[in-house]
């Protein structure tokens, strides 16, 4: 099988490590890890890396331990975190802590940082909504959850598939169109504008932008595959969010990438909108038209996702 082929071709030629759009292969723990050094609260973090097809990591044994260790001794090399999240976390019950696959903390032989897990005289175990943090020397710490540290995202090996549109953590619902050469997909749960675009960046995609009259009968067609029964929920279903918003200072429209719409190649609003009649209606979506629309941006929409195949292709290297 495809799938087959591709793992047994990265481990060919990672003997320890090798990156996947940026997630590090690790024989030993047999699934890659992917540092992101922008902080991000604790809640955001499990967000990002479940958004990515994984799970926030969490230090459950020596192997993933020596390769968060390494990873982050390596990157301290370029100024990298001191700390990062765990997985491990007292969000649902005061006191209960467990990973994020639900592994309880005493099952985990853990080594605490100096004058942890006890501070300010407040018992461990008492403290509500509470997380843990990992230190370069793989010891633990307790932090507020809405603290923003970096983080860890922990993917088993099986998870990753080669796609012509590269390799999709996910599933495969990317679709290459020969037509312009990108890859879209068509996301039927409903989400605000603001957190469509964070599915999308967490797929190494991006709100899809119509570049050409040719780009909009590809959306008009992927659209005509998705008819309202087989769309959940009870919001619009006519309407999916796309990379379009409004930028009140000038009153014009313009895509994610920042060009305006005559920039971009697509001006075409379907016929009575743009109206405001949700105001303010800053955000973009296209109808199943193929033509462009105004809508609120806290509004819940599908939504539409694209990239390129080279944005995920080709990356397969020894991290040394």
């Amino acid at each position: 099988m495809l799938t087959d082929y591709f793992i047994t071709f990265i481990l060919f030629f990672c003997v320890v490590e090798c990156v996947v759009d940026d997630y590090r292969f690790v024989s030993e723990i047999d699934g890659y890890l992917k540092l992101h050094r922008m902080p991000a609260k604790w809640e955001e973090a499990r967000l990002r890396c479940y958004l990515e097809g994984g799970v926030l990591a969490s230090p459950t044994d020596v192997n993933i331990i020596t390769a968060m260790k390494e990873i982050l001794n390596k990157d301290n090399q370029q100024e990298g975190p001191e700390k990062v999240y765990t997985g491990i976390h007292a969000t649902y019950t005061k006191g209960y802590y467990t990973t994020i696959t639900g592994v309880p903390l005493s099952q985990i032989d853990v080594l605490w940082e100096r004058g942890q897990p006890w501070s300010n005289h407040e018992p461990f175990y008492d403290r509500a909504n509470k997380c843990l943090v990992m230190n370069q020397s793989g010891e633990l710490s307790v932090v507020d959850c809405d603290s923003d540290q970096p983080f860890f995202c922990f993917k088993l090996t099986k998870n990753i598939d080669a796609h012509k549109c590269g390799p999709e953590y996910i599933d495969s619902d990317y679709q290459l169109d020969n037509r312009t050469n990108s890859c879209y997909k068509f996301h039927k749960e409903g989400r605000s504008w603001p957190n469509s675009f964070k599915t999308c960046m967490a797929e190494d995609a991006y709100l899809a932008i119509i570049n050409s009259q040719t780009e909009s009968e590809v959306l008009k067609e992927l659209f005509t595959k998705y008819s309202h029964d087989d769309i959940p929920g009870s919001f619009h279903k006519d309407a999916a969010s796309i990379g379009l918003t409004k930028w009140v200072k000038f009153g014009d429209w313009f895509t994610i990438h920042g060009e305006s719409l005559a920039e971009a190649g697509f001006s075409t609003f379907n016929s009575g909108e743009p109206n405001n009649v949700d105001p303010p209606e800053l955000c973009g979506s296209v109808w199943r038209t193929g033509r462009l629309n105004d809508h609120n941006c806290n509004r819940i929409l599908a939504f539409i996702c694209e990239k390129t195949p080279s944005r995920s292709n080709d990356k397969e290297t020894e991290f040394q």
